[in-house]
């Protein structure tokens, strides 16, 4: 049957709930004579399309209570293979899923094309993360072998990679992986020049802002600055080793004889 005889078929009760009770009120108020019945199911066909009320599990109920009962016997026996003897009921408590083969039976039954699914941009089921401190596969490797070394005595390895390899970029990673499972930890870095002073602290504090798990400090120990032991008892000292090798063996034995204190 044609949707059009079967919402003809709507009485006022019907119409008014399937427009909604706030729209009826408005109607009334603007000219009682929109709110008659055949006012009302021309206006529903404007506000709302056959498949939208269809698809609408609140609105359908209402729309196949108005078939005739040899109507709904039909259309029970369509949907279900297991129908019970009150027809009316099993449409009523109808289950439909968007774009299911149940869906397009019921509209096919009243001529209408079924819904096209709505289609909802989402994630992909896989999704490449990317590692913002991501390191070559050989640099991994060379991570793993350092940290092996140290576990075991003497706890001294020498990492050694041709110049351009990234040896900063992997002993960072090293020292990273050394702050995360200590806390508190002081890391001495030392370099033989100022300029790779600075190239090592700006190394960690990238390499830290991507894998580290708190907030810890970077002292800058060459030129003319003062080392404070205090504002760097957790994170990474870094400090000339030509100028100030001594000094840095003096402060880290203070250091360490606070951190047993504490």
């Amino acid at each position: 049957m044609h949707f059009s005889s079967l919402l003809a078929r709507a009485d006022e009760g019907t119409l008014q709930t399937l427009i909604g009770r706030p729209a009826l009120r408005l109607l009334k108020a603007l000219d009682p004579a929109l709110a008659a019945p055949s006012a009302l199911r021309e206006l529903l066909k404007h506000l709302r399309s056959a498949d939208a009320l269809l698809a609408d599990s609140s609105a359908r109920p209402l729309l196949l209570a108005l078939l005739r009962p040899l109507e709904a016997e039909q259309l029970a026996v369509l949907l279900t293979t297991d129908p019970s003897s009150d027809s009316y009921l099993t449409l009523r408590t109808l289950n439909l899923r968007r774009g299911s083969a149940r869906e397009r039976l019921l509209f096919n039954f009243f001529e209408l094309a079924p819904p096209t699914p709505e289609v909802v941009d989402g994630p992909d089921a896989q999704e490449p993360v990317p590692a913002q401190a991501a390191l070559f596969p050989y640099q991994r490797a060379a991570v793993r072998r350092v940290q092996t070394a140290l576990r075991v005595m003497p706890q001294r390895v020498l990492l050694h990679m041709p110049t351009g390899a990234g040896k900063t970029r992997t002993a960072m990673h090293v020292i990273a992986d050394h702050l995360r499972s200590r806390e508190p930890a002081l890391v001495v870095w030392l370099a033989a020049s100022e300029e790779l002073c600075e190239q090592s602290a700006a190394a960690f504090s990238a390499t830290w802002h991507s894998l580290g798990d708190r907030e810890v400090t970077v002292q800058r120990f060459w030129g003319e600055r003062e080392l404070d032991l205090e504002q760097c008892r957790d994170g990474l000292l870094v400090a000339n080793s030509i100028a100030q090798p001594s000094t840095v063996s003096r402060c880290l034995a203070s250091w360490r004889r606070a951190v047993r204190s504490s």
